[in-house]
């Protein structure tokens, strides 16, 4: 007798609709120096408005000539560091250790690197003045857009000379850096090398800050007439008139903030 077997079972598969979309992350090549750096794309476009405007621009020619395509026409990028960048890809894709821990292990070099990458190529802050929870999605972005205070922040943290300051605000635009450094300058007890002072922030700071401490100095109303000097101690005028005689320069930097 011949065995007969049941018949089979034929299971339909519903197929769900996906509702989310799906995520493709394009790589893109950049030369920086004599190294070779290979990095999802999507974080330059996201957050950087030179970077977004450059890979909008169409090239011309076959796609594995197209300059980013490959190890062999990588995107050149002339004037700058390769330590600077290399930093800046450890922020813009952290570490699975950076992200269980909330914190960066860099150097200070290293975050001036940060600083000086993200504000040439205005990776500015989305500031946050909300009253509402923000979406998971939205948090991801504004944390990679907080580049540039996120690098000022770290490096207020850190030893910086007033006249580090001076030159940190002037090259990377930090409003509250110029005003520290300066007023720092005229109020600190020690006396600097006008030489110094000179070759560190110019000739024409350096001529506005003993003149601001001169008039500082007559506003005491002391019986004798002290030389002009650098070395006061700190003094609520002093602030005032660095923030009146470089108040323009002041608020050039506050656009960055």
């Amino acid at each position: 007798m011949p065995l007969r077997m049941p018949p089979a079972r034929v299971r339909s598969i519903s197929k769900t609709t996906n509702t989310e979309p799906v995520t493709r992350w394009s790589t893109v090549f950049f030369q920086v120096e004599d190294a070779i750096f290979e990095v999802p794309r999507h974080r330059f476009t996201e957050h950087s408005a030179v970077f977004e405007g450059m890979f909008h621009i169409p090239q011309a020619g076959d796609a594995e000539s197209v300059e980013g395509t490959s190890e062999g026409f990588p995107i050149t990028l002339e004037g700058y560091e390769a330590a600077d960048f290399r930093a800046l890809i450890k922020v813009l894709y952290p570490a699975p250790n950076d992200v269980i821990f909330g914190s960066y292990t860099l150097t200070k070099d290293e975050w001036v690197g940060i600083l000086n990458l993200s504000t040439r190529w205005q990776m500015k802050m989305v500031r946050r003045r909300l009253n509402r929870p923000i979406a998971l999605d939205a948090e991801r972005r504004l944390t990679a857009a907080q580049m540039r205070e996120h690098a000022i922040m770290n490096l207020s943290k850190m030893s910086l000379a007033s006249c580090e300051k001076v030159t940190l605000a002037r090259a990377h635009k930090v409003a509250k850096w110029l005003r520290e450094g300066l007023s720092e300058i005229v109020t600190q007890e020690e006396v600097l090398n006008p030489i110094e002072l000179k070759s560190q922030v110019g000739i024409e700071t350096a001529f506005m800050l003993m003149w601001i401490q001169n008039q500082t100095l007559r506003s005491l109303q002391t019986r004798s007439k002290p030389p002009i000097t650098l070395g006061i101690r700190p003094n609520a005028g002093s602030d005032a008139k660095v923030n009146e005689v470089f108040k323009e320069e002041i608020a050039s930097y506050e656009s960055w903030d």
